[in-house]
């Protein structure tokens, strides 16, 4: 959204035409964090978007069923180092088997909390409020992590950039 304003000519009569361009306060080219096929696009050109607005989406199926892998061996693991934490306290177990055991459940945290981001990834939101500039991609289309997908301009006021010559400038103070 850009503002105007009348220019009005004085008595002098005298123009000046200065070639510019208008930049929005803020540009995002939006990209999965993932690969996988888009399930669907949810913005076209010119429509106004809010923040945390779901974009596109990728095909989670995928996804879906490496959490659900990972959660169950997440559980196991768990489990089995809960057992074994116990009996170190009691004096039961091997400092050896009590480090496996807790480097054991410390490489399935992270493993299981990568796949749930992943699947959290499948989402594409909007970073901030509004309007889609460019659609990228189509449903259907697989992308890369990375590929672009949307381009998003802000809806706060973009700045207007005037190139004036010069020999011109030397003279502003001269302007009315």
């Amino acid at each position: 959204m850009a503002k105007a304003d009348t220019v009005k000519i004085y008595a002098h009569g005298e123009t000046s035409t200065f070639p510019g361009k208008v930049r929005p306060a803020s540009e995002a080219e939006l990209s999965f964090r993932i690969s996988g096929p888009i399930s669907g696009v949810h913005a076209d050109e010119g429509r106004y978007v809010r923040k945390g607005q779901v974009l596109a989406e990728i095909d989670p199926r995928d996804y879906a069923v490496q959490l659900a892998a990972t959660q169950a061996e997440y559980k196991r693991i768990k489990a089995e180092a809960e057992r074994i934490f116990e009996l170190h306290e009691k004096g039961s177990v091997a400092p050896n088997d009590y480090d496996k055991a807790l480097y054991g459940l410390q490489q399935i945290t992270a493993k299981y909390e990568a796949h749930r981001n992943a699947l959290a990834d499948t989402r594409l939101l909007a970073p901030f409020d509004g309007y889609i500039n460019k659609r990228l991609r189509e449903t259907g289309e697989t992308v890369s992590a990375g590929m672009p997908v949307l381009s998003v301009i802000s809806s706060q006021p973009g700045e207007i950039e005037i190139s004036i010559p010069s020999s011109d400038y030397i003279r502003s103070d001269s302007f009315e």
